[in-house]
């Protein structure tokens, strides 16, 4: 675009502008600049909102990944807590069931069928019985033995005087 008309300040302007600046005019009869004050300041606040913003994004960012990693600890952990649960009942129903077969245990009823049919015991008659005497030593101890014996019978001796 060629532009044949002259401007009040400018020249020619020849070639394919697509936006030239044009100077404009102020009522002083100066030229006004195109990087006036107002147009800073106007650049500031743009990039000040832009910083603004981005500072915005990246809190909310930082917030939320901090919320995620607390609940993904919170839940482990109740994960853990109810591992830990069923392992108690586990334990506890184990232990009931220990309890009711040491009952079962103590019957001697119980301990004499066990031992009749399972072991083919059978209850003694006077014909099967043997008498021993038992104050005929059999085996004979060792001299240390029968001396450790004796030192003990008379600490506990010395001692049972005492109290």
């Amino acid at each position: 675009m060629i532009i044949t008309e002259k401007k009040a300040y400018g020249s020619y302007i020849n070639g394919n502008t697509v936006l030239a600046p044009e100077p404009e005019i102020s009522q002083n009869g100066g030229h006004k600049e195109n990087n006036s004050k107002k147009g800073i300041k106007k650049d500031k606040k743009v990039s000040s909102g832009k910083l603004k913003a981005l500072r915005n994004i990246g809190v909310t960012f930082i917030i939320g990944v901090t919320l995620i990693g607390r609940y993904s600890m919170i839940y482990g952990m109740q994960r853990e807590l109810n591992a830990i649960g069923l392992e108690i009942n586990t334990i506890n129903k184990e232990n009931e069931n220990l309890r009711v077969e040491l009952v079962k245990f103590n019957n001697l009823q119980y301990i004499e069928d066990v031992a009749t049919n399972k072991l083919n015991m059978v209850s003694p008659t006077k014909s099967n019985i043997m008498y021993c005497n038992l104050k005929n030593e059999m085996v004979k101890a060792s001299k240390k033995q029968l001396d450790t014996q004796k030192d003990e019978g008379l600490i506990k001796n010395f001692f049972s005087k005492l109290f």
